[in-house]
């Protein structure tokens, strides 16, 4: 006991002499030299004793983040889900036909202006908060090799939901007719600029690298009414106006009485937002939200 008293108390001596460098000059120590060097000894001595923890790397992405084995659980199919998302922030990034019509071509469906770089990569867990939402869920889940290699296990997917509302500006598509793999009463919501700093899905492999979106709605009907646009933002499947909405007359309105496609410029109140990023998709499926309120852009 008293020999574990005085490695106790020579070890305290060093940490507050690391720790608060500020209180005291170096040579004002009190504690005889001999002494640490002893405590240091037979504290480096004491940790070899200590069961060494080992940890697995599986997987390390755009993030430069390791992942490890130990830090995930089974899921389905013998994959690992790792308790996080994988996202890059938005940089707001947004231009339109309207603006700058000869920047698209409806023809190849492309945009040759500038596309922003990836920028700002972060791991959200639940319980995190951006901008106002909290994370209420996050996973990024891989593929487990069949003979064990850690070098072969692969992103599948990534996803984060949210709890919390925000308010945003931007494009809202109405599919009244099944057009581009939407099905009739269909409405989609593509952020503009409002949407900077907020979280964009992206393939945290860093093999896809087109994380931004290019909405061509000239494509179909040949229209040239400015609203083409490319977003640095997720195109959100916001619901359906027949059987989610049917009872807001004030949408109904925006939307022409739902007869016909349409586009609008919006303000939109969102809720439930969740974002994903998976190797099949490419984020197309898995980004929604639910509308709270709605009004058309003065």
């Amino acid at each position: 006991m008293k020999r574990t008293a005085r490695l106790t108390a020579a070890l305290a001596a060093i940490l507050i002499t690391a720790g608060c460098g500020n209180s005291k000059p170096a040579a004002e120590i009190s504690a005889p030299a001999e002494s640490a060097g002893n405590a240091v000894t037979e504290a480096a001595a004491e940790t070899e004793r200590l069961p060494k923890v080992t940890r697995t790397p599986i997987y390390t992405g755009i993030c430069d983040y390791p992942f490890y084995l130990e830090d995930t659980s089974p899921g389905e199919n013998g994959t690992r889900v790792y308790p996080g998302a994988i996202m890059r922030l938005s940089s707001g990034a947004y231009d339109s036909s309207g603006t700058n019509p000869e920047l698209f071509d409806a023809g190849t469906l492309t945009y040759s202006g500038e596309h922003p770089d990836l920028g700002t990569v972060v791991l959200i867990k639940a319980g995190d908060k951006l901008s106002g939402l909290t994370a209420s869920e996050a996973a990024a889940v891989f593929s487990a090799p069949e003979n064990g290699a850690a070098e072969e296990y692969a992103p599948l997917y990534t996803r984060v939901s949210f709890d919390g509302e925000v308010r945003l500006s931007g494009v809202l598509r109405y599919y009244a007719a099944e057009r581009d793999g939407y099905s009739p009463g269909d409405l989609v919501f593509i952020p503009d600029s409002s949407y900077k700093g907020l979280p964009v899905p992206v393939d945290f492999s860093g093999a896809y690298d087109d994380y931004c979106v290019t909405d061509f709605w000239s494509a179909a009907d040949g229209s040239s009414d400015g609203s083409d646009i490319f977003s640095d933002a997720p195109r959100l499947r916001i619901g359906n106006l027949n059987t989610d909405y049917s009872d807001d007359p004030a949408l109904y309105e925006l939307l022409n009485g739902g007869e016909t496609n349409c586009t609008k410029k919006v303000k939109l109140t969102l809720t439930d937002l969740r974002l994903e990023w998976d190797m099949q998709s490419f984020a197309e499926q898995g980004c929604t939200a639910r509308l709270k309120k709605s009004d058309q852009s003065r």
